[in-house]
């Protein structure tokens, strides 16, 4: 809904109510109200017609004058709003008047009303007076109606303020860059320009840089390129509100033309939105993928691309970088040792530490699987090692209080089954140098303000446990991580975060299990949508029946019964064809949820799916902000949990 003419008329005068003078007339009533009391006495002969001039001008620069002292903001609040508050259209951000601005009912004049009623008296009162000078106080008088007009475009073009993203919230940001990812680029471009608009929104964040007016300038004009139709969907996703939002998307068939103030309303948003941050973040992972996509198809030499890739984007930043290297078996073929090397990170701006402080260890994996299906290995899981690189950057020494130390690790041979986080175990293990909390980071990037959060409490009865080939323990309690996911949990709601699913949360299997198999303090996170992980929680579900039908029975007499060696009963050879045939159902029903759920996020790993442009790096930079949050929290010291926790060991 857009405001229409008298609507604005009635918000001038409530700014300038707000100006402190409201219980006195202006300088521009006070003069109307003069000129209409008196009787006019202006007289002109031939030798002075160029008083008619000099009038009209001073009455343009009277008009001029309380043009650029009166606002220009449509809306006012019920108290009048501290000075530099910035003016918006309501019409395109959502809840405008709910925070405080209500349209004005008073009357009131507009800029050009003032200007062009001063300029009309003007001209009325000298024709009057002097009918022969009249055909020249007319065409002054339109000269200058001309230059005051001039004079409002510029005001209003340039001199209104739109509003800051705060004005958006989490869902209305989450489905406006959902729009955005959408949306390609028209053709007529030059051939190396960016094909689709959030490609060209982030080299305007790296052209720009930290200069805010120069990312909003620079995408006013992109916007100006997109077809009207584009813009309409674009408008409508910031308009959209969280509850009316999913019956109508995509909205493009109910499109409407978009303004001179929305367009820059919606330029400034998107200049809040891409930032330097999310363009670094966006770089990193590009880098990391390009790293592996050289090797082709040798997922092993791509691993090893990788880790030296993300080895050199940590030096990049100053940081120190050790490399821990180890043997492990393969999980399935014992025979078979792989070697691998995990990167031990101490940012450059950390404090010392000493064996007994506490520590925050960062983790994600920088191995990548199915590379010959395909697979970029973005989401999974060059989005978390970004995700690690940019929680590094915002650390600085004084937000580790007293004997507090965070440091990061790089692992591979996750996709293996774990062995480069169990081997970090092992060797931590033995010098007694363990960390006091894990945080596991794998997939982020999809699902906007939604997260996964997996702790040591879900592996204690799941099926995974003391099964091989991973042989998992049941965790002990630890009033440690407990404190954590409280912490995070709260902090991540307080910026608009919400855990996914409700009810029984999906087990995040990834290096957080090697950590928790050995009860050190790990929380797992992802980025997901509240379906993805639903999805994700069902499939396991399945897989777990179907575990569960599978060892239901011991087979063994049947082998010996095929064999010859014995001969079962009909009703035993009865009961192995049932459990065959439930172990086959359950395999079934697993096999048709994967396939229900194959676009969903955690289905589109290790396949051709997993490409870079399937990670939203603006929803990443959301997740890892509220990472780096939780980070600082967690460092400025210990909670009384944690004390309970030492005391009791």
């Amino acid at each position: 809904m857009r405001l229409d003419t008298v609507q604005q008329a009635r918000a001038m005068q409530g700014r300038y109510e707000c100006s402190g003078r409201s219980n006195a007339a202006s300088p521009w009533q006070a003069r109307q109200a003069s000129f209409r009391t008196e009787t006019p006495h202006i007289q002109l002969d031939g030798s002075n017609g160029l008083l008619v001039a000099l009038l009209l001008l001073g009455n343009l620069r009277i008009s001029l004058a309380e043009t650029m002292q009166r606002p220009t903001s449509p809306f006012r609040p019920d108290a009048c709003p501290p000075a530099g508050t910035p003016h918006f259209n309501a019409a395109l951000i959502p809840g405008a008047g709910a925070s405080g601005y209500q349209p004005v009912d008073q009357p009131a004049s507009t800029p050009a009303t003032a200007a062009l009623s001063s300029i009309a008296n003007s001209v009325v009162g000298l024709c009057t007076a002097s009918p022969r000078r009249c055909a020249t106080a007319v065409g002054m008088g339109t000269l200058m109606v001309g230059t005051v007009a001039f004079r409002l475009a510029v005001d209003q073009a340039w001199n209104r303020q739109p509003p800051a993203t705060s004005a958006l919230q989490p869902a209305q940001k989450d489905r406006l860059l959902d729009a955005i990812d959408g949306i390609a680029l028209p053709q007529d471009t030059t051939s190396n320009s960016p094909l689709d608009l959030q490609d060209a929104l982030l080299d305007i964040a790296r052209h720009c840089g930290g200069d805010r007016q120069c990312r909003a300038r620079k995408i006013n004009a992109l916007l100006r390129k997109l077809p009207g139709s584009s813009l309409s969907t674009i408008q409508r996703m910031v308009d959209a509100t969280a509850a009316g939002a999913s019956s109508t998307f995509p909205p493009g068939a109910d499109a409407f033309p978009i303004d001179e103030v929305a367009l820059r309303t919606l330029a400034s948003l998107l200049a809040d939105i891409y930032t330097p941050d999310v363009a670094a973040y966006q770089d990193d992972m590009e880098s990391i993928v390009a790293a592996g996509r050289e090797a082709g198809d040798d997922a092993d030499a791509a691993s090893n691309n990788r880790l030296d890739a993300i080895k050199g984007l940590l030096e990049r930043d100053g940081h120190h970088v050790e490399e821990r290297g180890f043997q492990a078996a393969d999980r399935v073929y014992p025979d078979v040792m792989h070697e691998g090397i995990n990167l031990l990170v101490t940012p450059t701006r950390a404090r010392a530490a000493n064996a007994s402080a506490r520590r925050l260890l960062l983790v994600a994996h920088g191995d990548v699987a199915g590379t010959a299906a395909g697979s970029e290995g973005a989401y999974d899981n060059a989005s978390g090692v970004a995700a690690v690189l940019h929680v590094l950057r915002q650390l600085h020494p004084h937000d580790a209080a007293g004997d507090t130390q965070i440091q990061a690790l790089i692992t591979t041979h996750e996709e293996r089954g774990l062995l480069g986080s169990s081997a970090f175990v092992e060797q931590c293990t033995q010098r007694d140098d363990c960390p006091t909390l894990v945080v596991n980071i794998d997939m982020i990037g999809r699902g906007g303000h939604n997260y996964m959060l997996s702790g040591s409490d879900l592996l204690a009865g799941h099926y995974y446990a003391g099964k091989p080939p991973m042989n998992l323990n049941a965790p002990a309690h630890s009033a440690v991580e407990e404190s954590a996911a409280d912490r995070l949990q709260a902090l991540f709601s307080a910026q608009g975060f919400s855990r996914q699913p409700p009810g029984p949360p999906p087990l995040l299997t990834s290096d957080n299990l090697s950590f928790q198999n050995a009860s050190i303090p790990t929380l797992g996170l992802a980025q997901m949508s509240g379906a993805d992980a639903i999805a994700l929680r069902d499939i396991q579900q399945a897989r777990a029946r179907y575990e569960q039908a599978n060892t239901a029975v011991d087979w063994s007499p049947y082998v010996d019964h095929h064999e010859g060696r014995i001969v079962l009963t009909h009703e035993q050879l009865a009961q192995y064809r049932e459990a065959v045939a439930a172990a086959d159902q359950a395999w079934d029903n697993y096999l048709a949820l994967r396939k229900k759920a194959s676009t969903s996020s955690s289905q589109i790993i290790h396949t051709v799916a997993d490409q870079l442009h399937r990670v939203n790096p603006r929803m990443a930079m959301d997740f890892n902000d509220a990472l780096a949050g939780f980070v600082r929290d967690w460092a400025a010291g210990p909670t009384a949990g944690e004390f309970a926790d030492h005391s009791h060991a």
